[in-house]
């Protein structure tokens, strides 16, 4: 599945929050039916920098949601460690999104 599969085109704010923050519905509930920890953060990934790219600013829940996925790893495998560190990174740049003007 690719970033594009989840996130078509370039989503506004309105259309973010609402797809993402109505009840975690969608990309949130598919993604933590996939046992498959890995590959739950391969689709994870994409889809922050996604957000990333478009500056979208997330509302808190879904800011939250995302933050309680990123904790969701298994600290010995060097794989993860990896998905870790990029995620941390994606979260640091939305945060700062949200935070201007």
């Amino acid at each position: 599945m690719r970033c594009e599969d989840i996130m078509p085109g370039r989503w506004t704010t309105q259309l973010v929050n609402k797809h993402l923050g109505y009840r975690y519905t969608g990309v949130f509930k598919t993604l933590a039916s996939i046992d498959d920890k890995p590959s739950r953060f391969e689709i994870l990934i994409p889809l922050v920098q996604t957000l990333v790219r478009d500056n979208v600013k997330l509302n808190n829940d879904v800011y939250k949601e995302l933050k309680k996925f990123m904790h969701d790893y298994d600290k010995t495998s060097p794989e993860m460690r990896k998905y870790l560190k990029s995620i941390n990174e994606c979260m640091f740049l939305m945060k700062n999104i949200a935070h201007q003007n």
